[in-house]
């Protein structure tokens, strides 16, 4: 009888052995799918950011074509005038502020020729 139950238990241990090494086998295959799926998941990721780099690239080459395009100021300034309709400032249009210690202290007219005296006495004092 012992020798029945010594043999069962080898059988046992074979069918717990086969078991296991099946287990160990899908266990295996498992990770090596998951793995693969990591890796897909992550060469989809790269493609997005390279495609929203070249794209970038393009964005940033169109604005700095824009950007030599635009010209000089005397450019903008015709842009200025003849299509927002602004007006180009003569001396008659330019006014300064003078501050002191206590606020502003009068306004002065870029064509009178003292603005700078009185924007320097208004600045530091008298």
């Amino acid at each position: 009888m012992n020798r029945k139950r010594a043999v069962r238990k080898k059988k046992i241990n074979r069918g717990t052995a086969m078991l296991l090494m099946v287990v160990f086998v899908v266990a295996l295959f498992s990770l090596s799918i998951y793995e693969r799926s990591c890796l897909i998941a992550l060469d989809t990721e790269i493609r997005h950011l390279e495609e929203q780099y070249t794209a970038s690239v393009r964005y940033n080459d169109d604005l700095q074509a824009k950007l030599l395009s635009s010209g000089s100021i005397s450019e903008i300034e015709n842009y200025a005038v003849g299509v927002l309709g602004m007006v180009k400032p003569d001396s008659a249009s330019i006014s300064y502020v003078v501050y002191s210690k206590d606020g502003p202290s009068g306004v002065t007219n870029a064509q009178s020729g003292s603005w700078l005296g009185a924007w320097f006495s208004g600045l530091f004092g008298d």
